[in-house]
């Protein structure tokens, strides 16, 4: 099936999950959401907002999309980086 990374767009009423291909593969309501990781739908449209979201709280909407949760720490110019330290 797909694999690799995907991309989350939460909007004011829709969480939807897409495949690199551009297909939504899960679609809930924000509702739907706060209620399964345990706040309410005023409170998780605030955060969308305010683009505010706890590690935790990502590792939340990620159970309820059953997908997993990653945060990285990209270098993009190894060369600048030995230079400055």
């Amino acid at each position: 099936m797909y694999e690799g990374l995907f991309d989350l767009l939460l909007n004011r009423s829709t969480a939807l999950l897409y495949a690199p291909t551009n297909t939504a593969l899960k679609e809930i309501t924000l509702s739907k959401l706060a209620e399964k990781i345990g706040t309410s739908q005023p409170n998780l449209s605030n955060k969308l907002k305010r683009d505010n979201f706890s590690e935790k709280e990502l590792n939340q909407i990620a159970e309820v999309l059953e997908v997993k949760y990653e945060a990285n720490f990209v270098l993009e110019d190894i060369e600048r980086f030995k230079t400055d330290n």
